[in-house]
């Protein structure tokens, strides 16, 4: 019957970097997702500013001569009898171009809304810049914490190595107490039950003798 023998360490090191993985991941999705929703928010703020300086000149064209800061916008009026009177924020892809519309009521007794757009391909290229950069800081995280994890494992594992090296090399002739105040104290139980255990052996020992 074929039988596999588990390593605490290497158990160890696989539900550590498991764990790490999986807080690493929602820990940068949530800041990404953040980011985006920020930059987003500030978008839809310039734009229903100027929506709503367009319903209270009631004209386009006037809004559109003061607002020259904000670069690619764009400003459409329509009237469609469907349209419900709410706020929508669309995006919207054509060709290499990413723009950001806000639908917004001018009218409802003629069923009219404006349509105020802006290009946002800049904007989308700097969050993709940011989407690589989280990437490849994950990734040198993620290293950092294998190299972490497996020094960490070792260390843990070093008194049993200790303490499995001084009981090969003792014979019936070279029995000596394993020194427990040199352990840690997670060893300490250990370490007290190999002296006994030493204790038995010697006085057996010396009844052979």
């Amino acid at each position: 019957m074929l039988t596999f023998q588990k390593s605490i360490r290497s158990r160890f090191l696989i539900q550590l970097l498991v764990a790490s993985a999986a807080l690493i991941f929602i820990f940068s999705s949530i800041l990404y997702l953040f980011i985006q929703q920020s930059i987003y928010d500030d978008k839809k703020q310039e734009l229903m500013y100027v929506a709503k300086h367009v319903v209270s000149y009631e004209s386009i064209q006037s809004v559109l001569d003061g607002t020259d800061s904000i670069p690619g916008l764009k400003i459409e009026m329509y009237e469609d009898l469907s349209f419900d009177g709410s706020i929508k924020l669309l995006e919207s892809d054509e060709k290499t171009k990413t723009y950001l519309s806000l639908i917004y009521p001018f009218d409802m007794k003629n069923h009219s809304y404006i349509k105020v757009t802006q290009d946002i391909t800049n904007t989308k290229r700097l969050l993709e810049k940011i989407l690589n950069s989280i990437f490849i800081i994950n990734i040198l995280g993620f290293i950092i914490i294998i190299i972490y994890a497996v020094t960490l494992s070792t260390m843990l594992i070093k008194p049993i190595k200790e303490l499995t090296h001084k009981l090969s090399n003792m014979n019936e002739h070279l029995i000596r107490p394993i020194k427990t105040q040199q352990l840690p104290i997670e060893f300490l139980p250990l370490g007290e039950t190999l002296n006994h255990l030493i204790a038995r052996l010697q006085n057996f020992v010396k009844y052979q003798k």
